[in-house]
Parts: structure tokens; C-alpha cells; sequence
């Protein structure tokens, strides 16, 4: 078995995981936060405050054990799933 699948499958698995752990609400800001809306507006499309995205923000980040947006895109966008899956093929 190719490393960059088993790599993918371990990817995908802790996403899976981690998305277990998350609320709804939290789920649907992960969502948002791994496209390029800012949170001002993840805020306005959701009808929040923008303070309450940035609290969610906040534990999103502690439960996932990242420390920024950049970390956030590099380790859990659907991009870099993408180029993992494609060294498999």
C-alpha cells in the first residue's frame, strides 16, 4: 500500500474524528473558516456576532491543537487532502 494513501486514509480518519467532537455550530464554522470568508463574514451569513465566531473560532482551534488559520488550511483543507490522494494515483 502506497505511504500517500495510507497518509489520505489517517487524514481523512482524524478529520472524521475531530469533526466528532465538534458541535454543529463549530462543524459549520470549520467549514466556513477552510474557504476565504473572514469571520466578519462567517458572522453575517450565519446571523451571529462576529465575538461568537471568534469564541467557536477560538475552541475549534484548541480541540484540533492548532494555533492559527494558516495551520488550520494546511492541515485540514480539502486541497491538501487533494495533493495527498493525487501522489496515489
Amino acid at each position: 500500500m502506497s505511504n500517500f494513501y495510507v497518509t489520505y486514509v489517517r487524514m481523512s480518519e482524524e478529520i472524521r474524528q475531530k469533526s466528532r467532537e465538534m458541535t454543529s455550530r463549530e462543524q459549520e464554522i470549520f467549514s466556513m473558516l477552510l474557504t476565504d470568508k473572514t469571520p466578519k463574514e462567517i458572522a453575517n451569513i450565519l446571523e451571529i456576532s462576529y465575538d461568537t465566531v471568534l469564541y467557536h473560532q477560538k475552541k475549534l482551534y484548541r480541540k484540533l491543537g492548532i494555533q492559527s488559520r494558516a495551520e488550520l488550511f494546511v492541515k485540514y483543507s480539502s486541497e491538501k487532502q487533494k495533493e495527498v490522494l493525487s501522489h496515489y494515483h
